[in-house]
């Protein structure tokens, strides 16, 4: 069984901050993860670190998925 995005969040440092749910392939998954952790209140998705979960921490993790690792 594959652990859920959160354990793996936490318990993983993916070599590149877009791949969310660490499976060393960056794909629409990742972001899928991500909304999930984000929707969820997970503090793994305030990827700005600034003021908690608002909208500008998904547009951040938008502009670290789409260029790519």
């Amino acid at each position: 069984a594959q652990p859920s995005a959160y354990f793996a969040r936490w318990t993983s440092h993916p070599s590149c901050a877009a791949d969310f749910d660490c499976s060393g392939t960056l794909n629409t998954q990742d972001i899928f993860a991500f909304l999930a952790a984000w929707f969820g209140g997970s503090s793994a998705a305030d990827a700005n670190v600034v003021n908690g979960l608002e909208v500008q921490a998904v547009l951040e993790f938008l502009n670290i998925w789409f260029p790519g690792c």
